[in-house]
């Protein structure tokens, strides 16, 4: 997990600088479903790909059937390291949801949209 958040570090300062810059409040270019218990870590959903990620208490099966059911059925699915890759076409967009292994009670979960 620490090498992941090296490797959004840059991503999340760039997005952060600029929307200080901008000064505006913008809006979300994609409708992106949380579960209940959501505790959001980082959202860029001002532009595409919009990314959200955030931690859950769910199993893996509990946010796989909240992403089907808000989502329909993905168009494909794998596990890739140990992380289950969800991938949906819906409203016109591409979700792909990435569900990481139970770590310290929670589960990191990350959501990107791309037209």
């Amino acid at each position: 997990m620490l090498k992941r958040i090296f490797v959004l570090l840059p991503l999340l300062l760039t997005s952060s600088l600029a929307l200080a810059e901008s000064g505006e409040n913008t809006e979300a270019v994609a409708e992106i479903p949380l579960t209940a218990d959501a505790q959001v870590f980082s959202r860029y959903d001002d532009d595409f790909p919009a990314i959200l990620t955030f931690f859950s208490q769910l199993s893996e099966a509990e946010i796989k059937s909240f992403y089907n059911d808000q989502l329909g059925q993905p168009t494909s699915e794998k596990t890739v390291y140990g992380r289950l890759e969800l991938k949906y076409a819906w409203d016109e967009k591409s979700y792909r949801v990435i569900i990481d292994s139970l770590q310290e009670n929670h589960r990191e979960v990350d959501v990107l949209v791309s037209q």
